[in-house]
């Protein structure tokens, strides 16, 4: 019975180290891509309905501060909010960006500096591209509770699969 419970521990091991390199592999290449840090943004709350709902996941390309237009929907960090925002520009003054959600009825206070910008949301066909709930899974994921349903997860079907093979 040790030998099953050390293979199971191997494989436990294997797929993780698997599991790890290929999402190290993949935001690697999301980064380069797209040329920023975090590629990959969850829309939080309900300030930008309609136009993105919470949990969408959305993509962020690098973009040059300079170049942004007014209607741009931007991902950006804020002193008072320790995940960052997703909202559109709506003026543009002497390089000082305003923004404000769709939803929301006054804009966001004071103004976005070329600093606390990640870049610009990719649009397809005029509309932003958002795979719709898909994000509270990557962002649940990113707990320490999601963290450990993975893991447990994963050891279970490790462990069924052994069984199923002896």
């Amino acid at each position: 019975m040790s030998s099953l419970y050390r293979r199971a521990a191997k494989e436990i091991v294997y797929i993780i180290l698997v599991a790890l390199l290929l999402l190290v592999l993949v935001d690697f290449g999301l980064n380069l891509v797209f040329g920023v840090k975090y590629p990959l943004a969850v829309v939080m709350s309900g300030s930008m309905k309609p136009t993105l709902e919470p949990g969408d996941l959305i993509l962020v390309q690098k973009v040059d501060p300079m170049n942004l237009k007014v209607g741009d929907i931007i991902v950006f960090e804020v002193p008072w909010s320790s995940t960052p925002i997703v909202h559109r520009v709506v003026a543009i003054e002497d390089g000082k960006i305003f923004t404000k959600g769709d939803n929301n009825l006054y804009p966001d206070p004071g103004y976005r500096s070329p600093e606390d910008i990640y870049g610009k949301v990719i649009e397809v066909s005029g509309n932003p591209f958002r795979i719709p709930l898909v994000g509270y899974i990557l962002a649940f994921t990113q707990t320490i509770y999601g963290k450990a349903i993975l893991v447990v997860l994963l050891a279970i079907m490790v462990i069924r699969d052994i069984y199923r093979k002896e």
